[in-house]
């Protein structure tokens, strides 16, 4: 073999070689870098560090509550348009706060007169077509991105799977999109921040059209907060000193899609149920009242229940407990009474 053939074969097999190698070696790196998924890794917590934190800070006025855990935020357009949409902030207390027991003794347990275990935000008002949602996964947690977004999809995958629509759509992780509070601009957006409101875990904001007539009526954004200042978030199964993030993001979703809070004491299994403790995991999965109610609320997979008699349970922003049952039973009186 010729002197430069045999060079050129010389070089060829010590590129390779020093590709397998290198192959080996990534392998090698691989392997040891493997870790529980919930802890961010050096690059992550290096990037929180480096790239500014969205310090989105939430103050909501004890004057605009209007139940318990309700904020009335008022008429603000769409951001860019002339479409003009009511919102509400539902908040989530931790149990033990002054604020949660305040708030029960002020409004009552919301308990209705049916004893069903779910409640709209207002009868009529659900998504009519599917959007994507973010998750901002810059956190003081130490929570790693790929945990924050398969939880959270997990939890939407909750309220998703039991429709045959997909109200929620699909969701991404971000570092740079943030939530519009002042006024609804167009994204769904989950993140961490601060909440000035005592003793509150997380809040979402609701812009859509809930009153009018009720086939008008539809859910149009919503954006959540949870208070990374005052709480620690993770996953309780593992750390059961946290509230755990899939259980009340599955709870704070409900809002997002339509559904409100329950504070009956018959109701405590449920996800909708409005509090939960440090170290729960039991709000990750629907409970048979979330099930029923989101399905009467959209429209049952198999059997459109708003077609059914079925109870249609309440409605949290009308300010009337009133479920289909009584109003049958009004109607029935009244016709009695003119026979």
């Amino acid at each position: 073999m010729p002197t430069s053939l045999n060079a050129r074969v010389t070089i060829v097999l010590t590129i390779i070689g020093a590709f397998s190698i290198s192959a080996f070696v990534l392998s090698i790196v691989s392997l040891t870098i493997e870790r529980d998924p919930v802890t961010a890794t050096t690059t992550e917590l290096n990037t929180v560090r480096t790239q500014k934190t969205p310090r989105i800070r939430v103050d909501l006025h004890a004057s605009d509550l209007v139940g318990h855990g309700v904020y009335n935020l008022g008429k603000k357009a769409l951001k860019g348009t002339d479409v003009e949409l009511q919102g509400f902030a539902f908040v989530h207390h931790a149990p033990s706060s002054k604020e949660h027991q305040s708030a029960i003794k002020k409004f009552g347990s919301h308990a209705d007169s049916s004893g069903t275990c779910y409640t709209f935000l207002a009868e009529g008002a659900y998504w009519k077509q599917t959007k994507n949602w973010y998750i901002n996964t810059i956190n003081t947690e130490g929570l790693s991105s790929s945990f924050l977004l398969n939880t959270a999809k997990t939890a939407a995958n909750q309220w998703n799977n039991n429709l045959i629509v997909n109200p929620l759509g699909t969701g991404f992780a971000t570092t740079t999109k943030t939530v519009s509070l002042d006024a609804p601009d167009g994204d769904n957006v989950i993140l961490f921040g601060s909440i000035g409101t005592g003793g509150v875990l997380a809040v979402t904001y609701t812009w859509g059209v809930f009153d009018g007539p009720i086939g008008s009526r539809e859910l149009i954004e919503w954006d959540m907060v949870f208070d990374e200042q005052d709480w620690n978030w993770g996953d309780a199964d593992s750390t059961p000193s946290v509230y755990d993030f899939q259980s009340v993001c599955t709870h704070e979703l409900g809002h997002a899609i339509g559904m409100g809070d329950l504070y009956n004491s018959a109701c405590t299994a449920q996800t909708m149920f409005g509090s939960v403790g440090p170290g729960s995991t039991s709000k990750r999965t629907l409970a048979t009242g979330d099930i029923v109610g989101v399905q009467t609320l959209y429209g049952d997979p198999v059997t459109d229940s708003n077609d059914s008699d079925s109870d249609t349970g309440s409605s949290l922003l009308s300010g009337q407990y009133i479920t289909a049952k009584v109003i049958l039973l009004s109607f029935v009186l009244i016709q009695m009474t003119a026979i």
